[in-house]
């Protein structure tokens, strides 16, 4: 038996400190979504939201648990392997829409595009739009 065990009630309440951060990560969130093509430095996010490098980090690994860094590149991506599953492979290249969409290290972006899709890029390019949507490979 405990003796002058105090126990306290957990509540949901927001701290305004919270508030500020969640406020913080979701203006980085939305300058990466709206200028992801551009070249981004964390300096850009800094006078978007006028905080230091450190807390932008802080505050957009805390709400989202990712890193800037690792959420740019997951949305260039994403916008790349959406451009070359529509991509028309006698006009698009691969190159084009990397760059297109902001992956300037065309090796990295091959690996990394591989990594997350389990295929290279120029092999989502000859996919058949309609046949890529269930993922299959025209034959």
């Amino acid at each position: 038996m405990k003796v002058g065990a105090v126990t306290r009630k957990r509540t949901s309440q927001v701290l305004p400190f919270d508030r500020a951060g969640r406020d913080v990560a979701r203006r980085a969130r939305a300058f990466i979504d709206g200028h992801y093509r551009e070249p981004i430095r964390m300096k850009d996010l800094c006078h978007e939201t006028g905080l230091s490098i450190r807390t932008v980090q802080r505050c957009f690994r805390q709400y989202f648990g990712v890193t800037v860094t690792s959420y740019l590149k997951a949305v260039r991506l994403d916008a790349a392997h959406c451009d070359l599953v529509t991509a028309n492979p006698s006009r698009d290249t691969v190159t084009r829409i990397a760059l297109r969409n902001g992956c300037s290290h065309l090796g990295r972006f091959s690996s990394e595009f591989r990594e997350r899709f389990g295929q290279l890029p120029h092999e989502m390019l000859r996919i058949e739009p309609s046949a890529s949507a269930f993922g299959q490979q025209r034959g």
